[in-house]
Order: structure tokens, then C-alpha cells, then sequence
């Protein structure tokens, strides 16, 4: 399944789940992402740079943060990234914003497929545990869905 096919799935009211650490989407429970899946399906086009891959991750998450929320998107139990409450969006938000659930499948697609393309690798400069962005303190990269652990 390509990323446009999991958005047009969300979009259509579908269900979905991405965990960094394991390198997998689901969509309505079935497995359609995973590294092997990836190098299988996916075509890599040439290496993007790392600040390429950050500026569209910002982008993302600067269109999930300004996001409209529904009730499917409030119910949703894991959140990775924060997005602003209903009372905190301007009416433009409200107006032209897209859906909560869209924009998160958009922002967590694009950054699992930038981590297992290899275009996003941990930075000794970041630190530790996590990169924050310089641009909007909200968006963190955690080292653990870049580095995930081998156990």
C-alpha cells in the first residue's frame, strides 16, 4: 500500500496505527507498512538531505497542529505530537484546516517513511533522547523511534 493509498483510506474514515519503534503502520489492523514491506514496495528516489527531511516533517506538523479536531480524532489514544486545542485554532484554522486524523496519518506517514528510507538518522548534536525543533519547541523527534532498541 502506497502513503497516498493509507491517507485516502484515513480520509474515508479508516483507522490506523503507527508505532516508530517496531517500523510499522496499520490500517484497520492489517500490517500494510513495515521495513520489509518498504524495501519491497518502495522505490527510493536518491538521498535527501537531513535538513529537507526536518523542513517536511515541520510542515507537517505545522498543518497537524492547526488541524481541526473531531470526535474520531479526541478518542484516538496515543498521541505523539500535540496540536492545538478547538479553543486555541483562529477561525482560519477552523475554516480551511484539514482533519485532525488526515493531517496525523500525513505528519507520522511522512516521518516513518523518512526513518526507514534512512533520510532521518539520530544527530550526536541532538543529544541524548530527544531533537527538538528549533522552530517550534512542540515538535520532538524521539532518539528511540530513530534508534529503536534490539531487544
Amino acid at each position: 500500500m502506497t502513503c497516498n493509498e493509507i491517507i485516502n483510506e484515513v480520509e474515508n474514515g479508516a483507522k490506523f496505527t503507527i508505532n516508530f519503534q517496531n517500523r510499522t503502520c496499520r490500517v484497520n489492523g492489517e500490517v500494510v507498512v513495515s521495513e520489509e514491506i518498504a524495501a519491497r514496495d518502495w522505490k527510493q528516489h536518491g538521498s535527501l538531505p537531513l535538513s529537507v527531511a526536518l523542513n517536511g516533517i515541520e510542515k507537517a506538523y505545522r498543518n497537524y497542529k492547526h488541524s481541526v479536531p473531531s470526535e474520531r480524532s479526541e478518542s484516538h489514544r496515543r498521541c505523539y505530537f500535540k496540536a492545538l486545542s478547538e479553543k486555541e485554532l483562529s477561525d482560519e484554522d477552523m475554516m480551511y484546516g484539514e482533519q485532525r486524523e488526515v493531517a496525523r496519518c500525513k505528519l507520522e506517514l511522512r516521518l516513518l517513511t523518512y526513518i526507514i528510507q534512512g533520510h532521518i538518522t539520530w544527530q550526536k548534536e541532538w543529544g541524548s533522547w530527544f531533537y527538538q525543533s528549533p522552530n517550534d519547541k512542540d515538535l520532538i523527534i524521539l532518539r528511540s523511534w530513530v534508534e529503536p532498541s534490539k531487544s
